[in-house]
């Protein structure tokens, strides 16, 4: 199980998420939001090869993903 911190809960006892939880998240984020197939493919892109970048406040989908991480925070 790989887990990344979650930069803007740097303080926060709960601040970590597994991939397999990021995973989750936007699948989420995919299956509430009707997102245009040219952003939902650069996020599958973004989760694929750099997964750490989605829960970096300096992603411009931070704010679109960070509602759908809070359940899956460890």
């Amino acid at each position: 199980m790989i887990i990344f911190l979650v930069e803007f809960l740097k303080h926060s006892p709960k601040n970590r998420i597994s991939f397999q939880g990021l995973e989750l998240a936007v699948q989420d984020l995919f299956e509430e939001k009707n997102l245009p197939v040219e952003k939902a493919e650069e996020i599958k892109t973004i989760l694929k090869t750099n997964p750490k970048l989605l829960v970096n406040e300096k992603c411009k989908y931070f704010g679109e993903i960070k509602p759908y991480l809070l359940p899956f925070l460890v």
